[in-house]
């Protein structure tokens, strides 16, 4: 019991308020927003708290990141940014926040599931797989080999006999 009637409650009194003991409020920014791969991005990890912050925690697809304990996190991207999310964890003595986004990396096609060589009877139906990765977004074409006869122009082909 403080002075003059009032709860302390071991942190500080303003103006006849208390301050509520929180986790912390935390938002986390890229700079910049789109990349190419191979490009450097700036993470910031914006947290207020009250309690004051104890500290900062990374990671990377769940992966925590060892050496990287600061509000700011910079890195050089590559493709899988664009799938695994990086994420940020700020934590005072009343708990913790975890933030986390994805970059948009912009990357080159490449084979996630390849084709898988397929032999049927004349006559038979088939089904042809192949799995792409891309940003932007990929046109898949499937070709007959040695012709320029497009087959379809999606990503995934049902082709009847």
């Amino acid at each position: 019991r403080g002075g003059k009637g009032g709860y302390l409650l071991g942190y500080r009194r303003l103006s006849g308020s208390f301050l509520v003991p929180d986790p912390p409020t935390v938002t986390l920014s890229i700079q910049p927003q789109t990349v190419q791969e191979g490009e450097r991005v700036t993470f910031t990890c914006l947290a207020t708290a009250n309690p004051e912050i104890k500290g900062y925690r990374w990671a990377k697809g769940g992966v925590i990141l060892e050496g990287a304990k600061e509000s700011k996190y910079e890195t050089q991207v590559d493709y899988t940014f664009f799938t695994e999310p990086v994420s940020c964890e700020v934590h005072n003595d009343v708990g913790s926040t975890n933030v986390s986004t994805l970059v948009d990396v912009h990357f080159a096609p490449r084979i996630v599931v390849d084709p898988k060589p397929t032999t049927t009877d004349i006559g038979s139906d088939v089904t042809l797989t192949c799995v792409w990765a891309g940003n932007p977004p990929l046109t898949l074409t499937w070709t007959k080999k040695e012709s320029n006869m497009v087959a379809l122009l999606f990503a995934w082909f049902f082709c009847p006999s």
